[in-house]
């Protein structure tokens, strides 16, 4: 018999938390940095909402699903929508009672963008699935370029054109992995709003909890979880920024910026290829560029992760409801759509977030 049993996480008891590690340990497809225990203490920290619910099968812990619980009725993967993965963390051969421990909870709105598509718990609950760009580097850097002009010639010597243009006209390349200047935190939230007000894109700061996660994340320090905040300088200029979360050897990419003084250089693309220069000589083997169209992640990956989006509705109104919403945005994102079109998709998101 499942015993399942909810805490806030920040009065996880060690021995779940315990559970929860040795689990990530003994499960490659489950060592990412958004899936540790740290990871969610952090959201939790900006936004007070995460618990963590747990089956136990004779006294003994065989599954953890961590949620943001947005309501008394409605919770969703944690940090969305600014996490890049998210599922259920079980030992092997056991299948986690999601419907039940939801209305057990009171929780009838289960909501992911995230979810490890593979996990048969989410099956039948993708509206549809997406792949989240991987640059594989577990062979180092020399490799994997190599292996990006034989598959993009084009692309490959466009990179290194920019790179060489750059230094010529602005100053010397230089890239630092981690940086700890609190200046250019403040200027990664500044360049990544500007961005997006450019391209009619909505404010991801506009949650103020976001803004303090960011600020905040390179000094979250922790053996499976830590907070790296990347530059890349042409010269005395800090170019471009790059916040991503490390663990497992996995590095995510939560933010990159650049300043847009120095667009016409494709700072973007130079702070990519140095930050896996930079990744594979420390020794990190993957980094996840997360999910959607973006060119760059889909010219940079050389592997993805399918992701789920979609939910788990307890209730007929409400399943109608989303499988409506998501058809919608499956149909506009990933297009080439103007921008009437893009902010149409945009709306559509708002509302499904009231």
């Amino acid at each position: 018999m499942i015993k399942l049993i909810l805490y806030p996480i920040v009065s996880l008891p060690d021995v779940y938390r315990a559970a929860w590690q040795d689990i990530q340990r003994t499960s490659p497809e489950l060592q990412h940095p958004s899936l540790t225990p740290e990871y969610c203490e952090y959201i939790d920290k900006h936004t007070s909402n995460v618990q963590v619910i747990s089956a136990q099968s004779d006294g003994e812990i065989v599954g953890i699903l961590p949620i943001s619980r947005l309501s008394n009725t409605v919770a969703t993967e944690v940090g969305a929508p600014h996490t890049d993965l998210s599922g259920i963390l079980r030992k092997p051969g056991t299948v986690f009672p999601i419907k039940q421990a939801l209305s057990h909870f009171g929780i009838k709105s289960f909501r992911f963008e995230h979810v490890l598509a593979e996990q048969i718990e989410f099956k039948n609950s993708h509206a549809y699935k997406d792949e989240s760009s991987i640059v594989d580097l577990e062979f180092g850097f020399d490799p994997y370029v190599a292996g990006l002009k034989q598959s993009k010639p084009r692309f490959h010597g466009q990179c290194f054109r920019k790179m060489r243009k750059m230094a010529r006209e602005v100053g010397e390349l230089r890239f630092e992995l981690q940086t700890d200047d609190a200046a250019l935190r403040e200027r990664l939230v500044l360049w990544k709003t500007d961005q997006l007000k450019r391209k009619n894109y909505t404010d991801m700061f506009s949650h103020k909890w976001v803004e303090n996660a960011v600020k905040h994340m390179p000094d979250l320090q922790t053996p499976n979880c830590k907070g790296r905040l990347s530059v890349l300088y042409a010269g005395n200029n800090p170019v471009a920024l790059h916040l991503g979360i490390l663990g497992f050897n996995c590095l995510t990419s939560w933010i990159p910026a650049h300043n847009p003084k120095f667009a016409k250089y494709s700072p973007g693309l130079i702070l990519h290829l140095e930050l896996f220069r930079a990744a594979a000589s420390a020794g990190i083997r993957k980094v996840d560029l997360g999910r959607g169209e973006n060119q760059l992640k889909q010219a940079f990956r050389n592997c993805s992760v399918k992701v789920g989006i979609g939910g788990i509705e307890l209730s007929l109104h409400r399943r109608i409801r989303s499988r409506i919403k998501y058809s919608l945005r499956h149909a506009l994102v990933g297009e080439n759509s103007p921008m009437l079109l893009r902010e149409f998709t945009r709306r559509v998101k708002k509302i499904s977030s009231d």
